[in-house]
Order: structure tokens, then sequence, then C-alpha cells
């Protein structure tokens, strides 16, 4: 061999193992980056279905008051009228309609 292959046999040996590290290093900082966004796409999915779930509990329990409500208001209006009816006949006849 010449002194000149000898040489560059000896850069290739030293840089070699270097430019595989350096690659480690590149996809293990890219691994770390692909997880930090994983774990901030599942945390705002918990985010939002928690806050779907609170939503949808906002609204049945409006909803649940709405129909109490009315069945409080048709029996009162029932009870105050004149024509003798019963809170039990109004309930009844509040479900038919």
């Amino acid at each position: 061999m010449s002194e000149r292959e000898a040489r560059i046999r000896a850069v290739i040996i030293s840089y070699f193992p270097m430019f595989i590290a350096t690659l480690s290093l590149v996809t293990s900082i890219y691994n770390g980056y692909l997880n930090n966004k994983f774990v901030d796409i599942v945390q705002n999915n918990v985010t939002r279905v928690e806050y779907m779930k609170t939503c949808k509990e906002i609204i049945d329990a409006y909803f649940q008051v709405k129909f109490r409500a009315r069945q409080l208001n048709a029996a009162s209006s029932c009870a105050t009228t004149r024509c003798g009816c019963t809170i039990r006949s109004c309930r009844a006849s509040s479900r038919r309609s």
C-alpha cells in the first residue's frame, strides 16, 4: 500500500464510527421529537373528550330541569284553575299532550 492509501484508510477508520454515532444521535433526537408530539396529541384528545363529556352533562342537566319545570308548571296551572280538576288528572292530561 502506498502512503496515500494508508492515510485515507486511517481517516475512514477514524471518521466512519463518528458518522454512525452522529446518525444515531440524530435518530434519537427525532424519536424524542415524535414522542413529544404523540404525547401532545394524546393529551389534547383527552382534554377534548373531557370537554365534550362536560358539555354533554350540562346539556343533559338542562333538559332534565326543563322537563321538571314544565311538569311543575302544568301541575300548578291545573291546580289554580277553577274547573275543579286535581293534580293527578292534570298530570295525566299533560302526559297525553
